[in-house]
């Protein structure tokens, strides 16, 4: 083995560096590797949990969001309903006022029409004692000129 090695060019040196290796890798895994590899470690931790967080926030506003939509959409229907009924009191207070202000004319039309009736037999009773001085009248000019 000893000549295997004398061939490959291997001598007490390369054990020293072997050993000086060692002993800088070991240094250095204390040193730099394992805070990094901490590192490495925390920050993937750190990573995962803010993703599952993330997750459980999204999930948590689809939720939320969900649950706005439905008090949107039932806001909604009794805002529908409270219209309707508004439009319902508003279509039976027109009518009503419709209805008065018929009452109201035709009140007012029979009370003209029985005026005019009045009038009109006053008028009569007024005209009546002078219908045969005006017949009179009218006959002797008809006489008159034929």
């Amino acid at each position: 083995m000893l000549d295997l090695l004398s061939q490959l060019g291997v001598d007490h040196t390369f054990w020293v560096l072997l050993g000086i290796f060692t002993v800088c890798f070991l240094f250095m895994k204390a040193a730099f590797f394992g805070p990094m590899l901490r590192l490495i470690e925390a920050r993937q931790g750190r990573t995962t949990h803010d993703r599952q967080e993330a997750e459980r926030l999204t999930e948590e506003a689809t939720v939320q969001a969900k649950q706005y939509q439905e008090r949107l959409s039932d806001a909604r229907i009794e805002l529908r309903r409270e219209v309707e009924g508004l439009v319902g009191e508003a279509r039976t207070a027109e009518a009503r006022a419709i209805a008065e202000a018929r009452a109201k004319a035709k009140h007012i039309f029979q009370a003209a029409a029985l005026k005019v009736d009045q009038e009109r037999g006053r008028l009569y009773e007024a005209l009546e004692p002078e219908v045969e001085s005006v017949t009179a009248q009218v006959t002797e000019k008809l006489l008159m000129r034929g």
